[in-house]
């Protein structure tokens, strides 16, 4: 197993894409905007960001499959 700091467009995409992986089978789950969760981490949007900072993480298996994700 491998963390990684999201740190270039790839690790973007699949950290908002592990949910869709996650829930495909929930139809009751609700997939929010990613440009909505690109503003959370977005330090001109987020006003959070004047107390504080955020690091996004992925965590990928031994073939490169992202498998988890954390901030």
């Amino acid at each position: 197993m491998t963390i990684r700091e999201v740190v270039n467009k790839h690790d973007r995409q699949e950290f908002l894409s592990l949910p869709l992986k996650l829930y495909k089978d929930f139809p009751q789950w609700i997939r929010p905007l990613d440009k909505d969760m690109d503003a959370v981490f977005d330090e001109k949007k987020n006003k959070s960001f004047r107390t504080g900072e955020c690091i996004r993480w992925i965590l990928q298996n031994e073939n490169g499959e992202t498998v988890g994700a954390r901030w």
